[in-house]
């Protein structure tokens, strides 16, 4: 049974000799590769070199020499070692063109020797290559990993537990891959001592253990795991295992921000800028936020865009923060589109633009940053998107400003409830609802929109019938109600009626379909001739 390769993180089986292009492309039929095929004939009669005149040349990034020593070596030796090297020099292009071909053939000969870097390497490079191909053997790489493993190969053991914890081309099987995991680990393999950590801490293949999570991890951290020392953090910034510290958590962030770790140095840049239980430190956190952004990090860009517009210390500066926050929406962080968004609306650093303000939320509620909401309903309670979008578009967002206690994006609502505006009468009869008010208020409004056809108001209506909430209990009314909710397709409706029609008698339930039926049938009575309803 084979997997995608995306259950592997990329750094465990994608080799960073090997190029996306050259992965992509189709695996060649194998052959032996023979010295005819390797190097042109006058290169074949220069003297042998020797293995210390290539170990020289390797140090001094003399790949041709060393390709070409090499080449010389393992034609006319069946040495493992030489092989293993030949078979990198080709993968990795070394002094010549990457070769897989050769490559592949010359690391089985080393392989068939049981030369454990050959074994490794190898599997490596069968599980990462691409599935429809012929390069893909995933059977072959789990017996490699398999022999170098059983010799006590780290390496090879972390990769073995991965193969059995995510069931490539095996049967999962969550036990096997925890010793296999605990094996590496307790010869320091960082991965695998992270691997492990995250097993205690699920129960998956051993019993549950938060003690021996936190363990694992601070060992994984300690040895210099950058994604465990982050993780440490965390857990001391949380208490999760360990008691809360926020001074170790922010020494393990140091640690690994200063290691390369992206998203630390993010966190640390912003727990700087904000003073998160930490001096606020502007310097450092325009040094960690930029160190972040230029390796790609959106959120980091977003920071940015945030610290350039005032407020933290750092002199305003509209222009940076804008392109800041560019770089950020051109990856499509929501955040940073609908700060774009805010800028356009409220003129900050250009003209103000309403119609672009609009679209760019939109823009950023796209790219599913959901607050974009409550800044349209702001903007509607405001007056300012008159003219430019439907009222019906903007109830929806009216309704979540007013929810966080907007009140010009209450008063909108209400305004559009009371002009007929069918889901602004739905919405505020919700809002009043939900704000505790009677539930006298909310009925008239549920009637209004329910006789207009709007399936949620109708829903609601039934419901409320149902409890007697805003007037006398009412079965027949609440059942005719959710049946024409359900008719009309919503989820809840048939349901609820369904556990009204247990309590109500055969001569209610006709009384309350043929409410329905005379419903649907003025309804289609309305409709302009041609069109069905």
């Amino acid at each position: 049974m084979q997997f995608p390769l995306r259950v592997f993180p990329s750094f465990l089986f994608g080799l960073a000799l090997m190029t996306p292009a050259a992965m992509s492309q189709q695996a060649p039929t194998f052959k032996p590769i023979t010295s005819e095929t390797e190097a042109p004939a006058a290169e074949q009669t220069s003297p042998r070199s020797s293995m210390a005149e290539i170990e020289t040349a390797w140090a001094e990034k003399n790949y041709v020499f060393v390709r070409e020593g090499l080449r010389q070596h393992v034609e006319d030796t069946d040495q493992p070692l030489v092989q293993f090297r030949y078979g990198r020099v080709l993968l990795e292009a070394l002094g010549g063109p990457r070769d897989l071909e050769g490559a592949v053939f010359w690391l089985e000969k080393s392989a068939a020797h049981k030369f454990v870097a050959a074994e490794n390497l190898l599997a490596r490079l069968y599980l990462s290559a691409p599935q429809d191909g012929d390069l893909y053997q995933p059977e072959r790489a789990i017996k490699l990993f398999s022999s170098a493993a059983a010799r006590g190969v780290a390496e090879s053991q972390y990769y073995l537990g991965l193969v059995y914890r995510d069931g490539l081309s095996i049967e999962a099987n969550l036990e096997t891959a925890f010793n296999w995991l605990l094996a590496a680990a307790e010869q320091d393999h960082q991965d695998a001592q992270l691997a492990v950590s995250r097993a205690y801490s699920r129960g998956e293949g051993v019993t549950k253990d938060t003690n021996m999570a936190v363990h694992w991890l601070t060992l994984a951290a300690e040895n210099g795991h950058t994604s465990a020392q982050f993780n440490l953090a965390r857990a001391y910034d949380e208490g999760r295992g360990v008691s809360l510290d926020r001074g170790q958590s922010l020494v393990w962030l140091q640690r690994a921000a200063e290691a390369g770790h992206v998203q630390s140095q993010r966190v640390l840049g912003r727990r700087y800028l904000i003073a998160d239980d930490v001096a606020a430190n502007p310097s450092a956190a325009m040094t960690w936020l930029s160190t972040a952004a230029k390796r790609g990090d959106a959120e980091a860009m977003t920071l940015l865009g945030d610290a350039f517009g005032g407020g933290y210390g750092i002199a305003k500066d509209s222009e940076n923060a804008w392109a800041w926050y560019n770089q950020a929406s051109n990856r499509e962080y929501g955040r940073a589109t609908a700060a774009i968004a805010g800028m356009l609306a409220s003129g900050d650093g250009r003209p103000v633009d309403l119609e672009a303000a609009l679209n760019t939320y939109r823009t950023a509620l796209d790219q599913g940053y959901t607050p974009a909401r409550i800044a349209l309903g702001q903007l509607a309670g405001d007056g300012k998107l008159d003219g430019l979008v439907a009222p019906h578009t903007v109830v929806p967002w009216a309704f979540d400003a007013a929810a966080e206690g907007d009140t010009a994006a209450r008063d909108w609502l209400k305004q559009q409830a009371d002009v007929g505006i069918r889901p602004a009468q739905t919405a505020w009869a919700i809002w009043l609802t939900e704000q505790g008010n009677t539930p006298e208020d909310a009925v008239p409004f549920f009637e209004l929109a329910a006789q207009a056809g709007d399936v949620e108001a109708q829903f609601r209506l039934g419901q409320m019938l149902t409890r007697g909430d805003g007037g006398a209990q009412n079965y027949v009314q609440a059942h005719a109600w959710l049946n024409i909710a359900a008719t009309g397709g919503h989820s809840k409706a048939a349901e609820v009626r369904s556990t009204v029609t247990d309590l109500m008698t055969a001569e209610e339930i006709a009384q309350a379909q043929t409410i329905a039926r005379r419903f649907f049938e003025d309804a289609a009575n309305q409709l302009p001739k041609g069109v069905s309803q």
